[in-house]
């Protein structure tokens, strides 16, 4: 008697002891092939590298590697949408480029995932530099804008590692 309550309760515990990772992902699957079979993911942000001999291992989460314009409004006064943004992931400084040499009026904001407000400035030259060193490894927003109109929305993946 005493051994199935011992068997009961060890069952009942070892779920309270597992762990496993977790995510938001938006596409993902298995491949197999003769050589082994790997699970994959596609949308989460967050990872860690480890390093094999001549290789490395990028396991857990897994960093996208292109940048998402989210919105672009064309023909703002003669403004081209040609701006670029990287590197994405950022870690210490974010290059914002414009592909024109008239930046007046032309200004940058920056927001997290909730829509607060961090950081703004006009954006000067043709390459402006944004320092993200002081933020947490998240996502966030960069809006451009011209005279107060939006004319590019980013998203960036800022981390620690580089």
């Amino acid at each position: 008697m005493i051994m199935k309550h011992i068997v009961l309760i060890s069952l009942c515990c070892i779920p309270l002891l597992m762990q496993a990772q977790s995510g938001f992902v938006v596409a993902g699957g298995d491949a197999a092939a003769t050589g082994g079979s790997v699970s994959f993911s596609a949308g989460q942000a967050f990872f860690q590298t480890q390093a094999y001999g001549n290789g490395s291992l990028d396991g857990g989460m897994q960093q996208p590697i292109e940048i998402i314009i989210t919105t672009v409004t064309e023909g703002v006064e003669g403004i081209t949408p040609v701006i670029s943004i990287y590197p994405v992931p950022v870690v210490d400084l974010l290059f914002l480029e414009v592909a024109q040499s008239d930046t007046q009026h032309l200004s940058y904001q920056l927001f997290d995932i909730k829509g607060r407000l961090l950081k703004q400035g006009p954006i000067r030259d043709v390459q402006t530099s944004i320092p993200m060193s002081g933020l947490d490894p998240a996502l966030y927003f960069i809006r451009i804008t011209h005279r107060s109109r939006t004319i590019h929305t980013f998203s960036i993946l800022k981390t620690n590692q580089p």
